[in-house]
C-alpha cells in the first residue's frame, strides 16, 4: 500500500513539472528601460535613499517626477558637487521645475495622480540660527511653480 501511495505522489509531483513552465510562460512581464537624462550634469535621481516611504516618483499617467544634476557647482556642497532641480518626465519630454528666485536647488516630494508635484527649494537664504539654506515647499502643476509656502 506504501509503494502505491509513494507513486501516485511522484506522479502528482512529476505532472506539477512539467506543468510549471507553462505557467510560468503565462506570467511572462515585459518591461522597458527608458534613459530619461539629465539636465546638464553627470546623474538624475528619483528620491534619496533615506527619504522614507510614501513619496510616490511616478503615477498612473506614467508622469515620473525626480531631481537631476544641473552643469552648475552647487554652493551648498564643500566637495565637487553639482547643483539639482526637480524634474518631471512626460512622454520622453524632460522639464526642468526650476527653483524660488535666489535659489539653486529644488527637490521632489511626491507626485499626484493629476501630475502636480509637492516638494522644496531653496531660495539663497541663510538661517542665522543655523547657518544652514532656508527652503521653501512648493508646489508644481504642469511644469509651472504654483504655490510657495512658508
Amino acid at each position: 500500500m506504501k509503494s502505491r501511495t509513494l507513486k501516485f505522489a511522484v506522479g502528482i509531483v512529476l505532472l506539477a513539472e512539467l506543468a510549471t513552465p507553462f505557467c510560468l510562460a503565462a506570467q511572462h512581464t515585459q518591461y522597458k528601460l527608458i534613459d530619461i537624462g539629465t539636465l546638464g550634469g553627470p546623474a538624475s535621481f528619483l528620491t534619496d535613499p533615506g527619504a522614507g516611504p510614501g513619496e510616490l516618483v511616478l503615477n498612473n499617467a506614467s508622469l515620473l517626477a525626480g531631481k537631476a544634476n544641473t552643469a552648475a557647482p552647487d554652493p551648498t556642497c564643500s566637495l565637487n558637487c553639482f547643483a539639482y532641480h526637480a524634474f518631471r518626465w512626460d512622454g520622453g519630454l524632460l522639464s526642468d521645475l526650476g527653483t524660488l528666485p535666489g535659489g539653486t536647488l529644488s527637490e521632489i516630494g511626491s507626485i499626484n495622480s493629476r501630475g502636480w508635484i509637492s516638494g522644496f527649494s531653496f531660495n539663497g537664504e541663510v538661517d542665522p540660527v543655523t547657518g544652514g539654506f532656508v527652503n521653501h515647499a512648493v508646489l508644481w502643476k504642469s511644469d509651472k511653480m504654483i504655490v510657495r509656502m512658508d
